[in-house]
């Protein structure tokens, strides 16, 4: 599934060679909603789940525990970090706009929606030990300021740009 994403996000990206596979995304969830739901069951069903069978198998057997909750952070960072590069790409799309379109509201919905509820998903890909999840993060951030000067102030009033995860691959 993730590769799936990533590869949606790159043709969002290179939207000239193929806009209608955005637009008609757009049009068809102008809401986005089967992303959040898939970037809500990510993390309700992440390696801290306790319901999760393979979790709790490997919380009782310590030897295969670490093995485990690797695969499974591993599992999610890919979907996050998937799902984090169509954000970015959706919103990267209205920021290149010479004038504000149907997708520029829906950016600026995905935007705030980032800014208001998600900024602790973005601050758990910036910690993350693979890079290139870290820059799908930094390429939210990005897109985020290139929007428009709203969303740029509120990412500059809330982003804590002390992180560790941002230092490290800002340096």
């Amino acid at each position: 599934m993730a590769a799936g994403l990533h590869r949606f996000a790159y043709h969002a990206r290179n939207y000239n060679s193929h806009p209608s596979v955005l637009y008609e995304y757009l049009d068809s969830s102008p809401q986005l909603l089967e992303l959040f739901r898939l970037l809500d069951h990510t993390q309700s069903t992440g390696a801290n789940n306790e319901t999760d069978p393979d979790v709790s198998y490997a919380k009782s057997n310590a030897k295969n525990a670490n093995t485990i909750k690797a695969q499974f952070n591993a599992r999610d960072y890919g979907l996050l970090s998937a799902l984090f590069d169509v954000f970015a790409a959706i919103i990267q799309h209205a920021a290149d706009a010479d004038v504000p379109t149907r997708p520029h509201a829906i950016a600026l919905y995905l935007a705030r929606t980032i800014l208001r509820t998600r900024m602790k998903t973005l601050y758990r890909l910036l910690g993350a030990e693979d890079v290139r999840v870290g820059q799908v993060a930094l390429r939210v951030l990005i897109s985020l300021v290139k929007l428009n000067v709203a969303t740029a102030r509120e990412l500059a009033a809330k982003f804590n740009f002390q992180n560790v995860g941002f230092k490290r691959l800002a340096s």
